[in-house]
C-alpha cells in the first residue's frame, strides 16, 4: 500500500490537511499517529541526482489549521482522543485536498500538492486557504504577514481586485462563494500598521522603475527585499499609477492606497514623483547614472475611441483622460446629461464619477447584452443604485452634433454580439432605424493602450504594447526589462 508521496516543499503551509486526508481514506487506525508522507527533494542534474527522504506524520494539532481550511468542514477532532479525522460524506473528491499535481519538467515529471481552485486563479497565487484560516482564528496580524510574502498592496487588493478566486472557490459546492476580497481588506484595516524595518541593499546593482503603477510597485517590493537598491520614476505627481489617477476615491480611498505605498516607501525603495522618462534617451541616461538594469512599467493610460463621424467635437472625453483630471483635482465641467460608451468597470467609474460631480443624467451604452458586460456585477449594481440608466446592445453610427458641441450619440440596436480573438466585435444588426441618446458630454471608456510618445529602439507590437521576451521579460536592450499592461495589455 502507498502510503507516501511526493510534495513541492516550497509550496506547502504545513496545514497538514493531505496526511489527515491519508490517515483516514488508508483506514489507519485511531490512536498515536502513523506514518503517513514521505517528504522528497532532489538537488543536482541527472545523473548525479542526491536525494533526500524525510518521513513525517500528522501532527493531530491542538488546534489544527487543516479544520479551518477545509471549505466542506469534512476535518475534525475528536474530543474524546484528540485525533484529527476526515469525514468521508463530507468530504468531496473535487476539492484537491492532498491531491497530487503531475506537471512535465525536462525529460521526467514534478509531483507534488495541487493548489487550492482559488490559490490557482489568484493571478499572484495567494495562499488563500491558509490566510483565510488565520483571520478565523483572530491571527489577523500572521495572516496579513502571510498575504504580505507575497503581495505588497493588501489594502489596495481588499477593494478593487477582480477576485477571480471567488468564481472558483470551493465553499461555492455547498453555499457561496467565500468573500475573500473583503476578507483581505478587513485584515489589512484592523492590524496596527507597524512601520517595516528598512531593507539593506547587499547587491551590487540599483535597479530603475519607470512607473509607480501596481506592476512598479509590485517589482519594486520583490527587488528591495532581494537586496536591490530601487528607484521608482513617475511622471505624475503622486505615486500609484491607474490606482491614483483611473481609479475614483469612493471606490479606492486615497488614504488607503497610500497606506501600502509608504509600507513599501519604508522598506528602502524611493519614489521620484514628477520625474517623467523617455523612453529612448532618458532610459540610456539611467543607464548611465550606474543603474544595472531598467523597468519599464508605465501601464496604459491611453484612453481609446471610436473611429465614427464627431468624436472631435466639444464635449468628447475619453475615460482615462476624464478620471485623471478629476483624481489630480482639476475642474471639470460636464453639462446636466453624460453617456458613457463602453460596458466594463472603468465605465462604472467614469459614470459615478459624472454623477458625483453633479451631473442629472448619467447613461452606460455598450455593445453587449446586460448578462454579459464586463463589468463586475456589484460595480453595475451600484451604478444603477444610483440612478445611472445602462442602454446595452448597442451599436454606434456617429456623434451628433449642435453648433459644433456633442449633442447626443446615434445608435443602432442590435443582437448576438461576440468578440473573435482579435478583439473585433461580430453582431447582428435589428433594425436600421437609428436613434439618438442624448448628452452633452460622451465619455469613451472602451479600452486603452501605453502612451508612448518617443520608443527609440524599443520594439512595438500591433497592439499598442512593448514587445519582450516572454520567459525574461527583457526587451532587445539587454538590461532593459518591462512588466504590467503595457506589456500584456489590459484584461
Amino acid at each position: 500500500m502507498q502510503v507516501g508521496f511526493y510534495f513541492d516543499q516550497t509550496r506547502c503551509a504545513g496545514c497538514n490537511a493531505c496526511r489527515v486526508a491519508c490517515k483516514d481514506w488508508h483506514d489507519q487506525p485511531s490512536g498515536s499517529a502513523s506514518w503517513m508522507r514521505i517528504n522528497y527533494q532532489e538537488e543536482g542534474p541527472f545523473p548525479n541526482v542526491f536525494a533526500s527522504y524525510l518521513i513525517s506524520n500528522c501532527y493531530h494539532c491542538e488546534e489544527p489549521v487543516c479544520s479551518f481550511v477545509c471549505p466542506n468542514e469534512a476535518i475534525s477532532k475528536r474530543d474524546e482522543n484528540g485525533i484529527v479525522v476526515v469525514d468521508k460524506d463530507k468530504c468531496r473528491e473535487e476539492v484537491p485536498c492532498g491531491i497530487i499535481s503531475k506537471e512535465k519538467m525536462g525529460n521526467g515529471y514534478s509531483y507534488g500538492e495541487s493548489q487550492a481552485p482559488c490559490q490557482t486563479a489568484c493571478p499572484v497565487h495567494l495562499h488563500i486557504p491558509a490566510y483565510t484560516a488565520l483571520i478565523a482564528k483572530g491571527k489577523f496580524k500572521e495572516s496579513l504577514d502571510l498575504i504580505r510574502r507575497r503581495m505588497p498592496l493588501p489594502s489596495v487588493c481588499g477593494r478593487v481586485c477582480l477576485h477571480p478566486c471567488e468564481e472558483v472557490c470551493s465553499r461555492k459546492e455547498v453555499d457561496q462563494a467565500i468573500a475573500i476580497e473583503a476578507l483581505k481588506g478587513f485584515v489589512a484595516d484592523n492590524v496596527s500598521e507597524v512601520t517595516p524595518k528598512r531593507i539593506n541593499q547587499t547587491q551590487s546593482e540599483k535597479v530603475a522603475i519607470i512607473g509607480s503603477g501596481p506592476a512598479g510597485l509590485a517589482a519594486a517590493y520583490d527587488l528591495i527585499r532581494l537586496g536591490y537598491g530601487v528607484t521608482i520614476f513617475e511622471a505624475l505627481p503622486s505615486p500609484g499609477g491607474m490606482l491614483a489617477v483611473g481609479i475614483p476615491d469612493h471606490r479606492l480611498p486615497r488614504d488607503i492606497l497610500n497606506r501600502d505605498i509608504d509600507y513599501i516607501k519604508a522598506l528602502g525603495v524611493e519614489i521620484k514623483t514628477n520625474s517623467p522618462v523617455n523612453l529612448n534617451q532618458g532610459l540610456n541616461d539611467l543607464l548611465k547614472q550606474g543603474y544595472g538594469a531598467a523597468l519599464i512599467a508605465i501601464g496604459a493610460h491611453k484612453g481609446k475611441s471610436l473611429n465614427i463621424p464627431g468624436v472631435d467635437l466639444d464635449g468628447v472625453l475619453v475615460g482615462t483622460s476624464f478620471m485623471r483630471d478629476v483624481n489630480l483635482g482639476k475642474d471639470v465641467n460636464l453639462g446636466d446629461k453624460v453617456m458613457i460608451i463602453g460596458g466594463g468597470n472603468v465605465a462604472m467609474d467614469c459614470a459615478r464619477t459624472a454623477r458625483r460631480l453633479g451631473a442629472k443624467e448619467v447613461g452606460v451604452s455598450c455593445l453587449e447584452c446586460y448578462d454579459d458586460m464586463p463589468a463586475d456585477l456589484l460595480e453595475i449594481e451600484h451604478a444603477r443604485e444610483e440612478g445611472i440608466e445602462i442602454h446595452d446592445s448597442h451599436t454606434f453610427t456617429k456623434l451628433v452634433s449642435d453648433s459644433g458641441k456633442v449633442s447626443g450619440v446615434g445608435c443602432l440596436d442590435i443582437t448576438g454580439c461576440a468578440f473573435d480573438d482579435d478583439g473585433k466585435a461580430h453582431f447582428d444588426i435589428v433594425s436600421d432605424e437609428e436613434h439618438t441618446l442624448e448628452a452633452d458630454t460622451v465619455i469613451f471608456a472602451i479600452g486603452q493602450v501605453p502612451e508612448i510618445s518617443d520608443s527609440g529602439n524599443i520594439k512595438i507590437g500591433n497592439s499598442g504594447t512593448i514587445t519582450a521576451d516572454p520567459e525574461t521579460l527583457m526587451t532587445e536592450i539587454e538590461g532593459l526589462f518591462v512588466a504590467g499592461d503595457c506589456y500584456s495589455g489590459v484584461a
